[in-house]
């Protein structure tokens, strides 16, 4: 299945048009919260045999800070044929291990 991701990811950007540096939001079409992404990554670093017992700082939101995110991937999908294929925890489980 990790060829089969990769094989589309190279078949998206090949599709790719436009000026060099565009920049296109990819995302699960799911609204996560901090809350819950910062769950899925502590989920996914615990997984991966770490342990982690940190909690999160809350802070007030900077004004005009977002609260959930939900990328708009439209453009992803109309210039690159993007669609996703696998969601949020799944995606940080296979891409983590490559910045540590």
């Amino acid at each position: 299945m990790r060829r089969k991701r990769s094989t589309s990811l190279l078949r998206c950007l090949r599709r790719a048009a436009g000026p060099p540096g565009s920049v296109f939001n990819v995302g699960a079409r799911k609204r996560t919260s901090l809350d819950q992404l910062f769950t899925t990554i502590c989920d996914a670093i615990v997984a991966m045999g770490y342990e982690y017992y940190r909690e999160p700082e809350h802070a007030d939101f900077p004004l005009g800070d977002i609260r959930h995110s939900l990328a708009d991937i439209g453009k992803a999908r109309n210039v690159l044929g993007f669609s996703p294929e696998i969601d949020l925890a799944t995606g940080l489980e296979l891409s983590i291990p490559h910045y540590g």
